[in-house]
Formats: C-alpha cells, sequence, structure tokens
C-alpha cells in the first residue's frame, strides 16, 4: 500500500513538472513590423518579459493553462490560453483607435498625450532616418509642424540649418530655440541621428512656461538611446548583413554563443568577433557567435 501511495506522488509529481514549460513568440503591427517594447506575461504574473528591436520574447517556468497576455500603447490587448503544443507564439497587435494614451515628452517629464494642452509635436527616429542628411537639423525640416529650418550653407561643418518654432519671435540677438539633450543644454551641430529615440518641441507658452525666459523662442527636447540600444541596433545590422549573401532571416533563427543556446536580446547584448551559420536536425536556422574578449582595456 505504501508503495503505491510512493508511486502516485511520483507520478502526480511528473505530471505537475510536465505542465511547466518554456514559449517564445513575435510580436507584430498592423503592418507586420516587429514591435519592441511590447510587455508580454502570464496571467498569474509569475513570467514576464519585454520584445526586443526584432519583437521576440522568452517566458519560462509558464504553465499550461495560464492565459498569455500582450500589452502595448495604443493597442488592443492580446489573451490567448497556453496550451501543452503551444511553443511558439506569432502575435499581432491590432490598433485601438479608442486609446490615446500615447507618451509625449514634455519639459517636466513625460505625459500622455491624451492630458497634453499645451502644443507639443514629436517625430521618432524612424522618421528622421528616412532623411540622406548627416546633420539633426536638416533631418527635421519637414517632419515637425510649426518649425521653420533655413540652411544657408552647404559647406561642410556649416550645413547647420536656423531653426525657428512659430516663425521669428524677436529681433533680438538670439532667435533660437532651447535645445535640450537629455536634459542638458548642448548643442546637436555633430550628432548622429541614429543615436536619437525622439525629438519633441514645445512651442507655445503653457508648454514652455517651465523654462521661463530662455524658453521664449519654444524648446526643442532630445531624447536620447541608450547604449544598450545603440549597441542591439549595431549587431543586428551586423548579423543581417552577415545573412543577407546567404537569404536566411535572423528572426527564424537560434542563437548560441560558446556552444550554449541563448536568446536573441542576448546575443544582440554580445560583441560580435566571428559568426558561423549551420541548420540544425529540425531545419531551425542556428547561428553560432565567437564573442569579443575585453582584456586590459582592449578587445584581444
Amino acid at each position: 500500500m505504501r508503495l503505491t501511495w510512493i508511486g502516485m506522488l511520483l507520478l502526480i509529481t511528473g505530471i505537475a513538472q510536465a505542465q511547466v514549460k518554456t514559449i517564445q513568440g513575435l510580436v507584430l503591427d498592423e503592418t507586420d513590423q516587429p514591435l519592441t517594447g511590447a510587455t508580454v506575461y502570464t496571467s498569474d504574473k509569475k513570467s514576464s518579459a519585454i520584445t526586443d528591436l526584432d519583437g521576440l520574447f522568452k517566458l519560462t517556468n509558464v504553465n499550461v493553462g495560464d492565459t498569455l497576455v500582450v500589452s502595448y500603447v495604443s493597442y488592443q490587448t492580446f489573451k490567448q490560453v497556453i496550451k501543452s503544443s503551444d511553443n511558439f507564439f506569432r502575435v499581432a497587435l491590432a490598433p485601438d483607435e479608442r486609446m490615446l494614451d500615447e507618451v509625449v515628452i514634455v519639459g517636466y517629464g513625460q505625459q500622455k498625450k491624451a492630458s497634453v494642452v499645451g502644443a507639443i509635436a514629436q517625430v521618432s527616429t524612424k522618421e528622421l532616418t528616412q532623411s540622406p542628411v548627416s546633420n539633426v537639423s536638416n533631418a527635421l525640416a519637414g517632419r515637425l509642424p510649426g518649425m521653420i529650418t533655413v540652411q544657408r550653407s552647404g559647406e561642410p561643418g556649416s550645413d547647420m540649418a536656423n531653426m525657428y518654432i512659430r516663425g521669428i519671435s524677436t529681433f533680438g540677438s538670439n532667435q533660437s530655440p532651447l535645445i535640450l539633450v537629455d536634459g542638458v543644454d548642448r548643442d546637436i551641430r555633430m550628432m548622429d541621428v541614429s543615436e536619437i529615440e525622439s525629438i519633441s518641441i514645445l512651442k507655445d507658452a503653457s508648454a514652455t512656461a517651465i523654462y521661463g525666459t530662455r524658453g521664449i523662442n519654444g524648446v526643442i527636447i532630445l531624447k536620447l538611446k541608450t547604449p544598450q540600444q545603440v549597441k542591439e541596433e549595431k549587431n543586428i545590422k551586423k548579423i543581417d548583413d552577415f545573412l543577407k549573401p546567404k537569404g536566411v532571416n535572423r528572426r527564424n533563427a537560434r542563437y548560441y554563443i560558446d556552444g550554449k543556446e541563448v536568446p536573441a536580446s542576448t546575443a544582440y547584448q554580445t560583441s560580435i568577433e566571428q559568426m558561423e551559420v549551420k541548420t540544425g536536425a529540425d531545419g531551425i536556422l542556428e547561428i553560432y557567435i565567437k564573442p569579443m574578449i575585453f582584456l586590459r582595456g582592449e578587445y584581444e
């Protein structure tokens, strides 16, 4: 009898363990483009993740029967019960027209778009990089309502455009808007457009009041990408350039560093020295990465 009970306990334990699994997935928008920064979690809140630049996520210790929840600002929340046969989810989020919760940068931090009463316009890096120019001021031309840019010279080093918000508000010596980069007043002449996450301009008195007389000509607020974001984008470009001649897609691959499988987000944060591509037994692409070793202040 005792052995029977022990056997039943072992069987129940084995079944319970079999119900715990790891799932992966891809989150896309309505145009089938990856959504970066989407929140992914299970209904019991025991497992959660944020999608990377490719829209990929990975959840561990997930119980079969839990509900997978995917949410993103201004998109409808996705929910689906996790089955034992589910290993990879391809989630396409639909826009929620009723939500006006987009976050914009204001003088004192961030605020939901629905609660902003000042005149504020915003542009993202994706729009800026569409212009084949190296200067940030020239990339802003025609991108923000209420901003006028005038480029007076094409000479290298002197090609920065004069920027005016809602025209020229004074005939004094200072007609330029206040420019803040991550909260610091600095020149953007030599700044790389790809390092910028977003740009907001504050145009009217209610939006610029916090800056007093310094904001009389308007305020331009730049939010830079973190070093991790910049590194991740460069590594993704390196991987894409490596795979392009082979005609394969990095989103459908598994990544290995020093022979150990790692999430795609870990691979993108690794300083890559060499890469090798193989095809697994199941037909899935496998990318083997040899990382750089940092010794004595140098990569060796």
